[in-house]
């Protein structure tokens, strides 16, 4: 079976989460949609997001894997958005969850929705 490659692209903004998301501000999103959890403990790949970036930059996973997604920054909410598909992870400062990643071999593009406007991205 052939991996997903997801692809980078973060960029980072004035701190305005959106007022639907449990962090406030103007943007309806509230909760990841795709299957999560809360430790990373069984996870086949891990992500973190610390310092307004991705580590690692480009994340590459296999259909069914189970992604851990850590925010190591202990102010900041984070997301773990593939744009146009149906995860979308919001990370308070400091914890990790989980999500599978079923989708077909592409490339998809990551961002984080709270710190996109600023233009930095990887690829």
């Amino acid at each position: 079976m052939g991996g997903v490659r997801v692809r980078v692209l973060v960029a980072l903004a004035a701190y305005d989460p959106g007022a639907g998301s449990r962090y406030g501000g103007s943007n309806g999103v509230t909760d990841a949609t795709a299957a999560t959890g809360a430790t990373g403990a069984n996870a086949d790949v891990s992500v973190s997001l610390n310092n307004y970036l991705f580590d690692p930059a480009t994340v590459r996973v296999s259909s069914g894997d189970v992604v851990a997604v850590r925010n190591g920054n202990a102010k900041t909410p984070h997301t773990f958005t593939l744009v146009g598909e149906d995860v979308d992870l919001e990370l308070a400062p400091l914890t990790t969850e989980t999500t599978t990643i079923d989708l077909a071999p592409g490339t998809y593009q990551l961002i984080c929705r709270f710190h996109r406007s600023l233009g930095m991205q990887a690829r």
